[in-house]
């Protein structure tokens, strides 16, 4: 699953990841501790919120990216 996921958002990531780098891994880093925590109603909310705020910003990163690739010189 972790692998379907991660090549649907590979080019995504590419384009973005110097602006969100920090976010992603402090989220990731919630996610984690309450993994290891056991905390399922922590995780499930953690990981919603995430994937929520990086939905709502896919389509700009797109957008963005696809005007970075077409008026390069």
């Amino acid at each position: 699953a972790l692998e379907n996921v991660n090549a649907r958002i590979y080019y995504v990531r590419w384009l973005d990841m110097e602006n969100r780098r920090t976010n992603t891994e402090t989220e990731h880093q919630a996610i984690v501790r309450a993994l290891k925590a056991r905390n399922p109603d922590e995780v499930a909310a953690l990981i919603e919120g995430h994937i929520a705020r990086r939905l709502d910003h896919i389509a700009e990163v797109v957008q963005r990216g696809f005007g970075e690739i077409y008026t390069r010189r």
